[in-house]
């Protein structure tokens, strides 16, 4: 199975996919540029994309533990 370079990087980095960043409660100030982390917002764990995600997260976690060669 092929690694995805871009969720690797995500999870490695703390980053908040963009599918889960709609209506989450912001715990801290993010500077403008900044990247929002996963740690930066409290996600509604009752909504089915979050649920989604993290079955997500579990099923490939052995693609998401290693990294990939990025190409950015």
């Amino acid at each position: 199975m092929k690694k995805s370079g871009a969720a690797w990087r995500l999870k490695a980095n703390d980053r908040l996919p963009l599918g889960l960043a709609h209506k989450v409660k912001l715990l801290k100030s993010v500077a403008e540029g900044e990247m929002v982390k996963r740690s930066d917002v409290e996600c509604n764990e009752s909504d089915t994309t979050v649920q989604f995600r993290r079955e997500m997260e579990k099923t490939f976690a052995a693609d998401l533990a290693a990294p990939v060669a990025s190409s950015f």
